[in-house]
């Protein structure tokens, strides 16, 4: 068996997301990724997604053919795309972080996302790969990830 993959991204959303479309988006990727066998984050903020998805080579590929061609974001950047040693996200097919508290009432799932981070993410996007591992129960690997 190989090592597991990771693709980390960030996207500009075409339009605003709502809570509902924040929700919707979340429960089709859960699906997808629970039927591929894929695991991650997803992170949205300020009109930005990004994304850490991981799993088998094989099961990654038409998951991220399918988000690069998905209509609701554009300018996508790839942040990074390698092996790495073992899965961070083994327990959430797709996990949400967010800077609203609500969502924590309303989710499960949601980790809330502190601000400052949000802030690097924005000014610093190549520090994404740490920042989205940071979200990851492996405490170990919150600073030290070898993205």
């Amino acid at each position: 068996m190989s090592s597991p993959s990771v693709i980390v991204y960030r996207s500009r959303a075409v339009f605003a997301e709502s809570d509902v479309d924040l929700f919707y988006l979340l429960a089709q990727a859960r699906e997808r990724n629970e039927f591929e066998g894929i695991t991650g984050l997803l992170l949205y903020d300020r009109g930005h997604f990004y994304q850490w998805i991981e799993g088998e080579a094989p099961s990654l590929a038409p998951v991220w053919d399918s988000i690069r061609r998905d209509w609701r974001h554009t300018d996508i950047e790839v942040l990074a795309d390698r092996e790495i040693p073992f899965r961070l996200f083994t327990e959430w097919t797709m996990q949400f972080a967010h800077r609203d508290k609500a969502f924590l009432r309303l989710m499960d799932g949601f980790v809330e996302a502190d601000p400052l981070l949000l802030e690097a993410l924005h000014t610093s996007p190549e520090t994404a790969p740490r920042i989205l591992a940071s979200f990851s129960r492996f405490d170990r690997f919150k600073t030290a990830w070898p993205i």
